[in-house]
């Protein structure tokens, strides 16, 4: 309370590992934690694995407004996690030289709720 924490044992956002025995004490944090299951579920269309896709979206520090351009969208598997995590940057864009990718990244925004 003297702090202003909250703890949400349901959904943690840092996790603390320890294991103790009789010659070592091993501490350990966990820097991005993901539900199993907790993400691609919107996907019409097959891209770069949203496991990674999320993983890559949470290591970028964006800032309100900031612009992103994915130059090589895909499927904008990517992208789609990176607005989902990060719903005050923007505009989020991408490009790709296949109009059949960016047909299905169309419809991967649409399943995201994001377009």
């Amino acid at each position: 309370e003297r702090f202003g924490w909250r703890v949400d044992l349901t959904a943690p956002e840092l996790e603390v590992r320890v294991q103790l025995n009789h010659d070592e004490l091993l501490v350990s944090l966990t820097a991005l934690v993901q539900q199993l299951g907790a993400r691609g579920g919107y996907l019409a269309h097959a891209g770069l694995p949203p496991s990674i896709s999320w993983v890559l979206a949470r290591s970028l520090d964006l800032h309100e407004g900031e612009t992103v351009l994915d130059p090589m969208c895909g499927k904008g598997v990517l992208l789609c996690e990176a607005a989902m995590n990060w719903p005050a940057a923007g505009p989020f864009l991408g490009c790709d030289c296949s109009s059949e990718q960016l047909a299905a990244a169309v419809d991967n925004v649409a399943g995201a709720h994001l377009g």
